[in-house]
């Protein structure tokens, strides 16, 4: 990163810092004719947009269905374009920023940006939050855009993009994030300007063209871990690592092959679901005081997902069943009632209804391909396979 690249990352922190203060509060909700127009629940455009945006709300999805938002059609220090301001599990999609000196900054948390376009503006997003998401987006060709991709938070998202033709891409990850199957094409500057210590996952990048200093961002590796590289689930492995579910069994292993046991099931569950902690602190189990699994299983419970083994056991050190795992998927998705009966092993097993739902849901393949009329209901899950069982639950197949 050279000095200039520097001093205009410096300017621009300056600059937002100043247009965080410059934000208004109390604008009446909906009200479009406003600046910057407050969003306060799910909003869908139904033509373009001139003007700032502002969502403060929590668990709202702002849908431009394509239509594009402006601030003149002209890069200004006032025209901060969308914020998020410090509100939770907001979605921004389909949208074509233009025009804007920073497009879209987010200062909460669990947030995302999907499948928008940015072009004619300097700064694309700015992230100062956790746990937010950048994904499927094109930040496209235009004399000055800086796009930059920064956060100062932990465990943010910067997947399946397409840098085409920028000025620049400065990229700072933060801590544990994830940097992976992004696209950078003809960039005169591609940096990372602090990689926080190495926590952070650069993998299955993709630079073309002309791209000049791209360190190791695109270097070709084989994942976030050492021992998968010939597993059948590397991909789906792979896919729990970028979704901030599992950090691995050690920081360079997975052990695909290795038992997974009630504690760990509860502690992926909790990730994925990004469970709230206890308001009340309260504590269910007692046998899991000082174990890693500890919060997880408390979750869980408060979520009904899991009642634990008995009594006032959670049995984490235990290897879960098949069976016990179809009903954490149950109660996690709350998936319907099964509409077959798919295997035919699990006959009169308390959770053969449970079974035959995860099997309805394509979850489960069952456990003797091709036949694929036994679930081993008994049989223990490898960490491989639970990996495969998250993908299919919660990505796809």
């Amino acid at each position: 990163m050279t000095a200039k690249h520097l001093l205009r990352w410096s300017s621009f922190l300056v600059v937002i810092l100043g247009l965080t203060l410059l934000l208004p509060s109390g604008v009446s909700a909906q009200e479009e004719s406003q600046d910057p127009w407050e969003i306060t629940e799910d909003t869908t455009l139904t033509e373009d947009h001139d003007g700032r945006i502002r969502i403060a709300t929590d668990d709202v999805t702002f849908d431009c269905a394509g239509h594009t938002l402006t601030f003149g059609n002209r890069p200004d220090p006032q025209s901060d374009g969308l914020h998020i301001d410090g509100a939770s599990g907001v979605t921004v999609q389909n949208c074509n920023f233009r025009g804007f000196y920073l497009a879209v900054s987010i200062s909460g948390d669990d947030n995302k940006v999907l499948m928008s376009t940015f072009s004619l503006g300097e700064y694309a997003v700015f992230v100062t939050g956790s746990s937010n998401i950048i994904e499927n987006n094109n930040f496209m060709s235009s004399p000055e855009l800086l796009t930059g991709v920064l956060d100062g938070g932990r465990s943010n998202r910067v997947i399946g993009n397409d840098f085409d033709g920028l000025l620049e891409v400065g990229l700072e990850a933060g801590i544990d994030a994830v940097v992976m199957g992004n696209t950078f094409t003809d960039i005169p500057g591609l940096a990372v300007l602090d990689d926080k210590w190495g926590l952070n996952l650069y993998d299955a990048n993709t630079c073309v063209g002309s791209v000049s200093d791209p360190e190791w961002i695109c270097e070709t590796g084989d994942g976030a871990f050492d021992d998968d590289d010939s597993s059948v689930f590397q991909y789906a492995i792979q896919w729990l690592a970028w979704k901030g579910v599992t950090v691995g069994c050690t920081p360079d292993r997975y052990c695909p092959n290795r038992a997974v046991t009630r504690g760990e099931m509860a502690i992926f569950v909790a990730r994925m679901l990004r469970l709230p902690i206890s308001s009340h602190d309260a504590d269910y189990f007692t046998d899991d005081n000082g174990a890693l699994w500890e919060l997880a299983a408390n979750k869980l419970y408060e979520a009904g997902i899991s009642v634990g083994c008995g009594g006032t056991r959670f049995c984490g050190d235990h290897p879960i069943s098949r069976a016990e795992m179809a009903v954490f998927f149950v109660r996690a998705l709350d998936l319907p009632m099964a509409t077959q009966d798919h295997f035919t092993d699990d006959e009169g097993n308390q959770f053969e209804e449970h079974i035959n739902r995860v099997a309805d849901a394509g979850i489960t393949l069952g456990c003797n391909p091709p036949d694929s009329d036994h679930y081993c209901p008994d049989g223990s899950v490898t960490r491989g396979q639970m990996a495969a069982f998250f993908k299919r639950a919660w990505g796809g197949d």
